[in-house]
């Protein structure tokens, strides 16, 4: 897509698939039980954990929102506090 951009030529009209979420993993510890909750795929990048800086992120993706709310409220206490208020925004843009 970036070379069709930058050289000129038509883009495509963007399809959504299916809903999805990103979480990014800031300053967290791997925890592997992300990976028993349905529809968390781990992207982790092999990074020292330090404050503030982003070592990997979350996707999930599912056509049935009310599952993809189920699975990120499961996830929520798997998760640093600060995580909290933005589960809650991204299950609010799901409804």
């Amino acid at each position: 897509m970036h070379l069709r951009a930058i050289t000129g030529l038509p883009l495509p009209a963007p399809v959504i698939n299916a809903p999805s979420v990103m979480i990014n993993l800031i300053g967290s510890e791997l925890n592997y039980d992300w990976l028993k909750l349905p529809l968390v795929h781990l992207h982790w990048y092999d990074k020292a954990v330090r404050p503030g800086r982003k070592v990997g992120h979350l996707n999930l993706t599912d056509s049935d929102t009310s599952r993809l709310s189920a699975t990120l409220e499961a996830l929520s206490p798997l998760l640093p506090g600060e995580y909290a208020s933005g589960i809650i925004w991204a299950q609010s843009k799901l409804k």
